[in-house]
């Protein structure tokens, strides 16, 4: 999605004039269904609308749905993964929190506190896994009190994250993971040359 805000100018932040909200293709950016808005409306309002309407009119299969912060909902985002199995690539929000298990950036730890290695997603199962690599190797005084290091499984911990806990959260493609920001680079790419257009 990309935009273009046009109407009388404002001295304070209340949002004035209307915008277009564009669905473009990536990698080629070619528009494929587009409305036109107040600006005061919220951006993720506009997603299913947009993305079913172009659904109804091509039979063509789409994996992922990218867009800003401004798209970040999760009702969005279980929706369109239920009804389309569309997976959608929104930024999650500052203000998100995690369990316990988890870091800042919301990447699941092993016991010891060490980042875990994701594995893949099991879409029939609805959830990502997550393994030990065995980073505490180097700390031998960590490693000796780690069950899962003298294990004789190849992975050590295993650990899962389940869709239905959140799929902006937990769902298969984590904001942290590199399939994450080559979708979202691609997003940001496209806004650019339109903008630019």
């Amino acid at each position: 999605f990309t935009k273009v805000a046009f109407g009388r100018s404002h001295k304070y932040k209340v949002a004035l004039g209307h915008r277009i909200h564009w669905l473009i293709t990536v990698p080629r950016r070619i528009i494929v269904n587009l409305c036109l808005e107040k600006a005061s409306a919220q951006d993720f309002n506009f997603t299913i609308i947009l993305t079913e309407n172009f659904l109804q009119r091509h039979n063509i299969k789409v994996a992922y749905h990218i867009g800003d912060k401004g798209f970040s909902d999760d009702k969005t985002r279980e929706y369109l993964f239920k009804k389309y199995g569309i997976v959608c690539v929104y930024p999650i929000k500052e203000n998100a929190t995690f369990p316990d298990n988890f870091n800042e950036h919301g990447w699941p730890l092993c016991h010891k506190g060490y980042p875990l290695k994701r594995k893949g997603s099991d879409y029939a199962r609805k959830r990502t896994q997550y393994y030990c690599d065995r980073q505490c190797f180097e700390n031998a005084n960590v490693s000796s009190f780690c069950e899962h290091f003298i294990s004789s499984k190849i992975q050590g911990y295993t650990f899962y994250t389940f869709f239905n806990d959140g799929l902006g959260k937990f769902g298969p493609v984590p904001q942290k993971s590199i399939r994450f920001k080559k979708l979202y680079n691609t997003r940001v790419f496209t806004e650019q040359i339109n903008s630019l257009a």
